[in-house]
């Protein structure tokens, strides 16, 4: 299929404003003519498998998420009265007690203050804008699997792949942590929506965020203003229709830009094309299969 046509993808991201037009009927017409049948189609990543629904997550209260980074310090031997006060001093809390997104950042940071190749993988996550080189996370797959640091780390990486669009390697650590056992369950699980939303992953997202917005407590508002958007969007999400097709040029455009053009890449414009020819085949169909010219 793909051979058949002599414009690569970006030509065909090039015409969707012109195809958009000429179809905005069809897009009607689907839309009034209700829900269509869920199709496995789009990138492929490993699916959520891990909830079941009622599960509920609540972040550990400052002075746990205190405690439970000091006892991973000493766990670590740590003996240094420099890098003690430090740590000392980051876990002090004023008045107002710290919600959980800092209690990870801290986590962080103390990670840094007391492992060298942690405090390189931290300051690479939070590099400001476009990361020159993507933070190198095998020192976490050395670690114990049940290490404080390397779970909220994991966590850490996770955020900063979803942030910079890395969906399906964000997705691939973020579905490999239990939310229970991390300072931050919420952002666990909203940038896992964020991930499956962004892949098309429509029955992964939902679950992902019912159980942020109705099982976890202490969301940020900010998660779920978002998460209602998501929710929306992809409760009305139908495959073969010309949103759907919208989202998946998106996704091959934005592969493109990371520099990706394997296999995944070309199965998605070659998904692209052929449901554009449907759409084009459907509209010929309905006005009685031309006519002249």
């Amino acid at each position: 299929m793909w051979q058949r046509h002599s414009c690569g993808v970006r030509a065909w991201l090039a015409i969707v404003p012109a195809v958009f037009a000429v179809f905005a009927s069809i897009a009607v017409a689907d839309d009034e003519a209700g829900p269509v049948e869920p199709q496995e189609s789009g990138p492929v990543v490993k699916k959520v498998s891990r909830f079941k629904g009622d599960e509920l997550f609540a972040p550990p209260s400052a002075e746990d998420a205190r405690n439970r980074t000091i006892e991973a310090v000493a766990a670590r031997g740590v003996k240094d009265p420099a890098i003690l006060e430090q740590i000392g001093k980051l876990w002090t809390f004023g008045e107002d007690e710290p919600v959980a997104r800092v209690l990870l950042d801290k986590v962080a940071s103390t990670a840094a203050l007391i492992d060298p190749k942690a405090a390189e993988f931290v300051a690479a996550c939070r590099a400001l804008g476009e990361p020159d080189k993507i933070p190198n996370p095998e020192f976490l797959n050395s670690a114990e699997a049940d290490d404080f640091f390397a779970l909220q780390l994991r966590l850490f990486y996770g955020r900063f792949l979803a942030e910079h669009r890395m969906y399906d390697e964000g997705l691939t650590v973020l579905e490999g942590l239990d939310p229970k056992r991390l300072v931050d369950p919420a952002t666990c699980l909203f940038y896992s929506a964020v991930c499956q939303h962004q892949l098309l992953m429509k029955d992964e997202a939902l679950l992902s965020l019912k159980l942020l917005t109705k099982n976890t407590e202490s969301v940020p508002p900010t998660y779920s203003a978002v998460a209602s958007l998501m929710q929306l969007e992809l409760e009305g999400l139908n495959p073969k229709t010309l949103g759907h097709i919208a989202r998946k040029m998106s996704d091959s455009e934005r592969r493109l830009d990371l520099g990706r053009a394997g296999e995944r890449v070309q199965k998605v414009q070659g998904e692209i094309i052929a449901e554009l020819d449907e759409i084009i085949e459907r509209l010929e169909q309905q006005g009685g299969g031309g006519g002249g010219g």
